[in-house]
């Protein structure tokens, strides 16, 4: 299964790392998308060769504003990915992190997900999935798909922190999930199959440019 998929993480002019994207790109970026694909979620019916995943890991606060404006002005959705131990919290579960930011609260989320945004399941504490015994994966996996369930209703999709995943993730994704999301641009995976439960994505980053996103989307460049 091939679909076209981008990821981000911040979008924030103040903080300095490479996960983070300017305000003035993200923007150009989603101006340039708007007007040559069509912006899907995991529950979009309609299919073709326009369809465009956008997604954000971690749901970080830094993206509530810039969504909102950019729905506003191009009818932008996307799909974002909580780690629901940390909502509403700071990110203190990335150890190697130099930085503070906010994870988006629940009212911040619930007034996403009426524009059309999707919430997906980032696990409960963004830990690195291969390492985890089978008892701890699954309580990784399945206690934040319920907490999503009651909050937003069931969560169709997964993303893997760190894009790290195996056949044996993949077995307790399933259950509950009907698409996963990996990537390729920064990529741990322990078994290289590829489905629905593997879909590759582009992760912007700061040092990205519109030709970039554009050179991926059109297949010119995997190795941005």
């Amino acid at each position: 299964m091939k679909v076209r998929a981008l990821g981000f993480h911040h979008v924030d002019d103040t903080l300095a790392d490479y996960t983070s994207v300017q305000t003035s790109l993200f923007f150009d970026v989603i101006k340039q998308l708007a007007a040559e694909s069509v912006f899907v979620v995991p529950s979009s019916k309609n299919q073709s060769k326009r369809d465009l995943y956008i997604t954000f890991d971690d749901a970080y606060k830094s993206i509530y504003e810039p969504c909102i404006a950019a729905n506003r002005k191009w009818g932008f959705t996307a799909t974002i990915f909580v780690v629901t131990d940390y909502i509403n919290k700071p990110n203190l579960w990335n150890v190697k992190a130099k930085y503070l930011r906010h994870h988006m609260s629940l009212t911040e989320l619930h007034h996403l997900q009426s524009l059309g945004f999707e919430i997906g399941n980032h696990t409960a504490s963004h830990q690195y999935l291969p390492k985890l015994s089978e008892s701890l994966l699954h309580e990784e996996i399945m206690e934040s798909a319920e907490k999503i369930k009651y909050e937003f209703g069931r969560s169709k999709a997964f993303a893997y922190p760190f894009g790290a995943w195996s056949e044996r993730i993949v077995d307790i994704v399933s259950r509950e999930h009907d698409i996963a999301f990996s990537t390729f641009n920064k990529s741990r995976n322990v078994d290289s199959a590829t489905s629905k439960f593997n879909l590759r994505r582009f992760m912007v980053c700061g040092h990205h440019t519109p030709a970039d996103v554009n050179a991926y989307l059109h297949g010119l460049d995997e190795n941005l």
